[in-house]
């Protein structure tokens, strides 16, 4: 083990050697109650933002995927072109951030998304970041009202130093919540 779980303390330098076992380990995404009581990993430091990539067009979505695998702080867990598909991921696979188109083919809204992921996921629905030219003010205000700070931004414009500045943001103010 090279870093702290809830099972094992590090101790360097001391005369009982590099590691002092304090109790039995699990694996990490076991099902072992002490482990989900615990929810270690929801609070390790350092670890990637788990992320959901939705949108409809392939070759924009392509292109999102692209720009975040350079960020080693991310890991795209799933992607999705629908809004149903998109809900799924979103309540299945818990991501801390969401990048989804406003809108989709099987005309449901960006909206739609966030208030089904609110109703089904409270407190731990993850981050949203908006991907749209054509949100209306309503419905802007809408998603604010349901979500509050989960609701990050709203992207005009793919580029590189646009996604790049939401996961430093995010990054930051994750590391001024961080719970010790």
């Amino acid at each position: 083990m090279d870093k702290h779980t809830p099972c094992a303390t590090q101790f360097k330098h001391n005369k009982f050697g590099i590691y002092v076992p304090v109790c039995c380990s699990f694996k990490p995404k076991q099902n072992e109650k002490i482990w989900q009581e615990l929810d270690w990993e929801s609070k390790t430091k350092g670890d990637k933002i788990r992320t959901i990539i939705a949108y409809k067009d392939e070759q924009v979505q392509k292109e999102i995927v692209d720009i975040l695998k350079k960020n080693n702080d991310v890991e795209i867990i799933a992607v999705a072109k629908n809004a149903e598909d998109t809900y799924k991921q979103i309540s299945e696979l818990k991501p801390e951030m969401v990048f989804t188109g406003y809108t989709f083919e099987d005309n449901i809204s960006g909206l739609e998304i966030i208030r089904k992921s609110k109703e089904t996921l409270k407190d731990e629905v993850p981050v949203f970041n908006l991907i749209t030219n054509d949100i209306s003010k309503e419905n802007f205000f809408e998603a604010k009202k349901i979500l509050g700070e989960k609701l990050n931004t709203i992207i005009k414009a793919n580029t590189e130093e646009r996604y790049s500045g939401i996961i430093e943001d995010y990054k930051n103010y994750m590391n001024l919540h961080v719970e010790i």
